[in-house]
């Protein structure tokens, strides 16, 4: 790697994107091939990765689980490339990814979150090793939900986006202390609490009345795990594409909702 590039993989956190546009005629699998070509229809980023920061400890425990590539070499800046491909899940240095990668470019993203970012970033070595035995999705069915988005489809996301919204909102209100509002204040809150409390439950009865409620509340949390429609893609899959395994990190660690599902993402969906 160069000095700039070298430089740069040191301010990489937990949770960062690595896009990478291949050769896909380079290829030797004609799946892998196939898969290129398709994703290329909307973005020349074919192949989606995520950063991994590993502590000494954290490495020689994921070395035991097999997930650390043999063939790696330890990363002088504890960064590492997690992505999954035909071979499985695997963890590379990022020096030895770069250095052994043919494609044509290498882009990375940063992922903004506010705040603290260390509870979240070791929710993602935990959630990881969950997923370490599953394979790369070869079935061509499992990738129906990442190329089709029906309009129906589309509803549910923007519903299931209004959802989170309106329980952040809800949540602040009764977060505020009552003694500290006026009588005419206190009201309005009351108010506008019971407009979001039924904008919420509205919209999961209309789009959402095939899943689960997971408790008894004003405003049940939908069980965003299983139960979806085929075309809206799956959180439970055992066979994951390089984009599925990232939102089934990001999701595990409470960065993402259940929904859109993780089998519906696309290299595509990390490219903003």
């Amino acid at each position: 790697m160069s000095s700039s590039e070298t430089e740069s993989s040191w301010q990489l956190r937990s949770g960062d994107i690595v896009l990478m546009d291949r050769r896909c005629m380079a290829m030797r699998n004609p799946i892998g091939i196939a898969i290129c070509l398709l994703n290329k229809t909307e973005c020349r980023f074919d192949h989606v990765a995520m950063i991994m920061k590993l502590s000494e400890e954290e490495l020689r425990r994921e070395s035991q689980n097999s997930i650390l590539s043999h063939t790696s070499s330890i990363s002088p800046s504890s960064t590492y490339v997690l992505e999954t491909n035909l071979n499985g899940i695997t963890l590379r240095s990022l020096e030895d990814r770069v250095a052994r990668s043919s494609a044509n470019q290498i882009s990375a993203r940063f992922l903004h979150v506010g705040g603290d970012r260390s509870q979240l970033e070791a929710r993602m070595v935990d959630h990881l090793r969950t997923l370490f035995k599953s394979p790369y999705k070869t079935s061509p069915f499992g990738f129906l939900p990442s190329f089709f988005t029906t309009p129906d489809k589309m509803d549910r996301v923007k519903a299931a986006h209004k959802l989170h919204l309106l329980a952040r909102e809800i949540a602040h209100i009764d977060d505020l202390k009552p003694d500290k509002c006026s009588t005419e204040d206190a009201a309005i809150l009351r108010r506008l609490r019971k407009v979001y409390v039924d904008a919420a439950v509205f919209l999961a009865d209309v789009y959402f009345p095939h899943l689960q409620r997971i408790d008894g509340n004003e405003v049940s949390p939908l069980e965003w795990g299983e139960g979806h429609f085929a075309v809206d893609g799956s959180n439970t899959e055992h066979g994951l594409f390089c984009s599925e395994l990232i939102a089934r990190v990001w999701q595990g660690s409470g960065m993402l909702t259940g929904f859109p599902p993780a089998s519906s993402f696309r290299p595509f969906d990390f490219f903003g």
